[in-house]
């Protein structure tokens, strides 16, 4: 038999080499193969819909009357990772335009900071984070609006265009919904709250 022409074949080449290797490096090095691969993979997933993802959120707060802010980790997060609810991240974001521009809670987390650093002083560890102390004290003093205030004009401008005679602002005084305000949503189609 002549040993020029013989060649091994594939399989029997790689149960050799699979012999001389232990079977536990091998795995290991298939299995972070597999994982790289993976990763990759999510990660252009995560790149491919990161824009739609951005282009969607700035839709839903502009419908909202509210602007995608740079310093808000919500939104990054819901951006760059997809983690998160929209409708519970555009509400979240309302809240907090309600808070720090209709409320003043920079005052009172600047009074609960001075009570924790007292609380502090005198031994005392503070239970309740800063802000969420602050959020209960003007929560409780004015709670959320149920329409937000930004979104009157919205409305108003809604009833104007489809409804000539209604009144400029479907809201009264006291923040409650006016009856021609009503009748005139109604007369357009529109649901209010």
């Amino acid at each position: 038999m002549s040993t020029q022409n013989f060649a091994w074949p594939v399989e029997s080449a790689a149960v050799i080499i699979a012999m001389c290797v232990p079977l536990e490096v091998l795995e290991e090095k298939r299995q972070r193969e597999e994982d790289e691969v993976n990763q990759e993979m999510e990660l252009d997933r995560l790149r491919e819909s990161e824009p739609q993802r951005r282009r969607l959120l700035e839709f839903l707060l502009k419908s909202a009357g509210l602007e995608l802010r740079s310093d808000s980790r919500l939104c990054a997060k819901y951006i760059t990772s997809g983690e998160g609810d929209l409708d519970m991240i555009v509400r979240r974001m309302s809240e907090m335009k309600w808070l720090f521009e209709y409320c003043n809670i920079r005052k009172v987390l600047d009074e609960v900071e001075q009570e924790n650093i007292e609380e502090w002083e005198a031994g005392y560890i503070p239970d309740v984070p800063v802000f969420d102390e602050a959020e209960y004290r003007v929560l409780k003093a004015q709670p959320y609006p149920r329409v937000w205030p930004w979104m009157y004009d919205k409305y108003a401008r809604i009833i104007q265009r489809g409804c000539r005679n209604w009144i400029w602002k479907p809201v009264t005084a006291d923040g409650k919904f006016g009856i021609s305000a009503r009748v005139g949503m109604r007369a357009c189609g529109i649901a209010f709250p």
